[in-house]
């Protein structure tokens, strides 16, 4: 029977890991700027259990987009933990 990675619109699972059916998870900080964006010089691995996964992330990093946190109505940037799991449908 073959596994499947579970629909996540975030990140890939990394080709290897799913054929291999390996599940893991990979956890990030950084800080969403008022304009959405991720401050790139500001993300850090705060842990992974499988490098790859880590990789999978910092790669859809950029392109994504938050709700920017608010002080009444004015946008302000804001650091953010970002856990991602990648499990397996079976």
């Amino acid at each position: 029977m073959g596994c499947i990675p579970a629909p996540c619109p975030l990140q890939p699972f990394p080709a290897a890991l799913r054929s291999a059916c390996v599940e893991g998870s990979a956890r990030f900080q950084f800080v969403v700027d008022t304009l959405r964006g991720v401050e790139l010089s500001s993300v850090r691995e705060l842990e992974s259990t499988r490098s790859a996964f880590a990789m999978a992330v910092r790669g859809t990093l950029p392109p994504m987009r938050f709700v920017p946190a608010r002080v009444r109505v004015r946008a302000v940037r804001q650091s953010v933990e970002f856990p991602i799991l990648f499990r397996i449908e079976r």
